[in-house]
């Protein structure tokens, strides 16, 4: 994670490449105050996930799933579930379709398919112009 430069990149230094997708992403202002004033916390000691400025060794599903539950969220809730309320999110707020592919490392053509009657403007000229003469 660059925190200075605001990026998350998702494929680990070292890992193999995969047919996966996993683009760097920009991280949002509010979560970049978070990690920034927690690295002054810790000791800046380059892990994102720590105790007591040590890494923590774990799966993150068993990381995700306690964090879940002690946010209060519902039981089950998984990485998927989470990406399906972004792309939720925001194509309902507007943002492009391809935009929004981009940032989750998919096709457009599956946002589309699977969020796409969520947008504001959801078939507003087809509507439009069906209803002319």
């Amino acid at each position: 994670m660059d925190i200075e430069g605001g990026v998350f990149y998702r494929h680990a230094e070292g890992k193999a490449e995969t047919n996966k997708r996993q683009p760097a992403v920009k991280l949002s202002q509010r979560l970049l105050a978070h990690l920034r004033r927690w690295k002054e916390m810790d000791g800046g000691c380059g892990y994102v996930v720590t105790f007591n400025g040590a890494r923590i060794v774990t799966s993150p599903k068993t990381a995700l799933s306690r964090a879940a539950r002690l946010a209060g969220l519902a039981e089950g809730v998984t990485a998927y579930s989470l990406r399906h309320t972004t792309a939720t999110w925001v194509v309902a707020k507007g943002l492009s379709t391809r935009k929004v592919a981009d940032y989750l490392g998919t096709s457009e053509g599956m946002i589309l398919r699977h969020y796409g009657h969520l947008a504001p403007d959801f078939q507003d000229e087809a509507a439009l112009k069906i209803g002319q003469k």
